[in-house]
């Protein structure tokens, strides 16, 4: 192989790349296990641009993240998730069946938004790290790379960028368009008794103060 053109190395390059600090993992269950472990060790923020993966077969997995979710809001970590309108939609009718933890969360409009679609997910916590996720090319629905990235004028960035699309493109879910006008009631009925945790307090108050 014949030695790369002088004028070809980064250095040269028109707009080149400045080094930073990142680690990368491989397969659907390691990023889920790092994407619960970012969550529950973030200290301040959380923004998510997230297109979730399909619902059945990943149950298991989505119930840890949304449990450390819930425990980061405990924690007064200010959380903010922003998903495609239909996958909310898809979503939540198909929790309303199943799991009520689940649920509670996706029918809460204080820290979920919804946009017509979500083309690169992104998490970006403590304006510090932001973790990348690379869909698998043959099924397309499945997280398989990730890349969590230790920069933050680069998470600064990008978490200003999430900023004003939660604020100009980004709106409130409509609970009652996929519940129906008792949703409230049927959030209420889904979930059993259980001791309430400041994020379940949140919830219910966003629910409209229902147990």
């Amino acid at each position: 192989m014949p030695p790369a053109s002088p004028n070809l190395t980064p250095a040269n390059a028109p707009f080149p790349f400045r080094a930073t600090q990142a680690e990368i993992t491989f397969g659907n269950e390691a990023f889920h296990h790092r994407l619960a472990w970012e969550i529950r060790n973030a200290r301040r923020e959380i923004c998510d641009f997230v297109h979730p993966e399909t619902a059945q077969g990943h149950e298991e997995e989505d119930m840890e993240l949304f449990r450390a979710y819930s425990e980061a809001m405990d924690r007064g970590v200010s959380v903010r998730f922003a998903m495609p309108e239909l996958m909310w939609k898809v979503l939540i009718a198909y929790y309303v069946h199943k799991e009520h933890g689940k649920l509670r969360f996706l029918a809460s409009d204080g820290h979920i938004r919804v946009l017509p679609q979500v083309w690169s997910p992104f998490t970006v916590f403590d304006r510090e790290r932001v973790l990348l996720c690379v869909r698998e090319p043959v099924k397309q629905m499945l997280f398989r790379q990730t890349i969590l990235i230790h920069d933050p004028e680069f998470a600064g960035k990008l978490a200003a960028d999430y900023d004003r699309m939660w604020e100009s493109k980004a709106r409130p879910v409509d609970r009652a368009e996929v519940l129906g006008p008792n949703w409230r009631e049927r959030v209420a009925a889904a979930a059993p008794a259980a001791p309430v945790t400041p994020a379940a307090a949140q919830v219910a108050q966003a629910t409209g103060g229902r147990p």
